[in-house]
């Protein structure tokens, strides 16, 4: 079945923003004397919702912070960087949005981050106008592994799973692809290259290789 839409996780994928959300989960624990290391959020937190992640961080450290607060609190100060830093630049982003228009792909964010920061970055990016429909954790009940977010990406869509193929830097987020049935590519980063992988997955070393292997695909 021919390609026809782009599902793209956001936090690692799109944005180098997973250093952020580092720096925001400690600034929040700091005053709470608990600090995460790049090594521990690496192995905790990358990949998951900033929901789940609060219920992590709780059963890690054997904590009872209320979850929502944590939350709200994170996601708060993540915001605040997104609108006052200069955002990571990577111009494939926009080269691969832009062609995937061009080619006729529908084009979807499914994200385990919040769509207030997903929203904000888009703004800031100038990406919201070549992005079709955003699947944020606030939209469904099940973070990634679950499908759940893929699957309403699906529906939104009209599409099969056999018609779309997402790309996703995290294990996590490759599972949730794949019990969702659609063909999954891994761009991993520092925060991930050390994850075990599913068999099912194809691994790219850029967005570039992405755009060529679908390119590909469409092709035949």
């Amino acid at each position: 079945m021919t390609i026809q839409g782009l599902l793209l996780d956001f936090d690692g994928t799109l944005l180098d923003s997973e250093p952020w959300h580092h720096q925001a989960w400690n600034a929040v624990l700091w005053e709470h004397q608990i600090q995460l290391t790049e090594a521990q959020y690496m192995e905790l937190l990358v990949g998951h919702s900033t929901a789940h992640c609060a219920g992590i961080v709780n059963r890690h450290f054997g904590t009872s912070f209320a979850e929502k607060w944590l939350v709200d609190t994170v996601d708060a100060q993540v915001n605040e960087w997104f609108h006052s830093r200069p955002l990571p630049e990577n111009s494939e982003v926009e080269t691969l949005l832009r062609w995937s228009r061009k080619a006729g792909l529908r084009v979807a964010v499914v994200t385990g981050s919040s769509r207030l920061l997903v929203e904000t970055a888009l703004e800031r990016t100038g990406w919201q106008q070549l992005i079709e429909l955003i699947v944020a954790d606030d939209d469904v009940q099940h973070g990634k592994p679950h499908p759940e977010g893929y699957l309403a990406a699906l529906q939104q869509f009209g599409l099969e799973p056999e018609a779309a193929v997402a790309i996703e830097d995290s294990a996590t987020g490759a599972a949730a692809a794949l019990a969702a049935g659609v063909a999954c590519l891994i761009c991993s980063n520092r925060f991930t290259d050390q994850q075990s992988f599913p068999e099912d997955t194809h691994r790219i070393r850029s967005l570039q290789d992405a755009q060529r292997w679908i390119g590909e695909r469409l092709a035949e």
